[in-house]
């Protein structure tokens, strides 16, 4: 569902300025944080000890050198600061899309002292500033499903698009947050100049005649608590999604029961 402010829910369409536009929503988002593109061998320091805090693991997320080179060639590192501390940050590798140079935004991560207040979302509005500013029309990624709080990022705030569901995108993973679970993903699209990223946010639909799949307000809990029913609802989402996302679906929106409504494209 459109924001009822955006200039398309009142059948005013415009042309927007869409890389200006992005440029502003990351400065907006700031909002007094130090938002910034990450470049310096310090800074990726920080931004790989930030990721494998969040997945702590028996290797680092990502190595020191390998940081660079993505730097280097292109990559996009972005980081939020609160004082001295990066408490948000975000890479973006360069990726083929459909023969246009986009990005693919493989990790970010919001430190677990500081989650909540809004600093995943502008880490995620200055990588999209900094693509644009580079004309940079797509950017895709991949969301665990069952994880409400992104899904809600990605679908609501961010505006991205999903169509397609891959059942164990990574398969088997070491770290602690997936360690012994399905790598079961949502692959998303955020269209730069497409019009629901640029009327982004949208609002909970309260009533919806389109497929629902149900979500649990934190599956985290569930994993600790009870990892056997986990499973259950690991499978349970997968079964729904692979016969809603049949290639001619997509995800509409998420409704106010927590439930992503599903409909044809």
């Amino acid at each position: 569902m459109l924001n009822s402010n955006s200039p398309w829910a009142h059948g005013t369409v415009r042309v927007m300025d869409w890389v200006n536009h992005w440029r502003a929503r990351s400065d907006q988002a700031a909002a007094g944080a130090q938002v910034r593109e990450l470049k310096t061998p310090s800074e990726l320091l920080e931004l790989r000890e930030l990721f494998d805090i969040t997945w702590p693991s028996p290797s680092s997320q990502i190595t020191q050198n390998f940081g660079t080179a993505l730097i280097h060639s292109g990559a996009v590192l972005t980081g939020a600061y609160l004082g001295q501390q990066l408490v948000a940050g975000a890479i973006a590798i360069v990726s083929d899309q459909a023969g246009s140079v986009g990005l693919h935004s493989h990790m970010a991560a919001t430190h677990p002292a500081h989650r909540g207040a809004g600093y995943g979302a502008m880490v995620k509005y200055e990588q999209a500033a900094v693509a644009a500013s580079r004309e940079i029309k797509k950017i895709t990624w991949t969301f665990d499903p069952l994880v409400l709080r992104n899904a809600k990022l990605n679908i609501l705030n961010l505006g991205v698009t999903v169509k397609k569901f891959i059942p164990d995108f990574y398969g088997v993973m070491e770290d602690q947050i997936n360690a012994n679970d399905l790598t079961d993903r949502l692959w998303c699209e955020w269209l730069l100049d497409g019009e629901r990223a640029l009327t982004a946010p949208h609002n909970l639909i309260s009533e919806s005649d389109l497929i629902k799949v149900p979500m649990v307000p934190d599956i985290g809990v569930v994993k600790n608590l009870e990892p056997q029913r986990a499973r259950e609802l690991r499978l349970e989402m997968r079964s729904a999604l692979t016969l809603a996302l049949d290639g001619r679906s997509e995800i509409k929106g998420i409704s106010q029961a927590n439930e992503y409504l599903i409909g044809k494209i």
